[in-house]
């Protein structure tokens, strides 16, 4: 399995953005 740049910038924005979405949906679930 290859990794482009374009894959790995894909993949670290989405985890970025899973991990941001999960500490907004948190804080606003209290």
């Amino acid at each position: 399995m290859l990794f482009d740049r374009k894959t790995v910038g894909k993949t670290l924005r989405f985890a970025l953005y899973g991990v941001l979405y999960a500490i907004i949906y948190h804080f606003m679930d209290n």
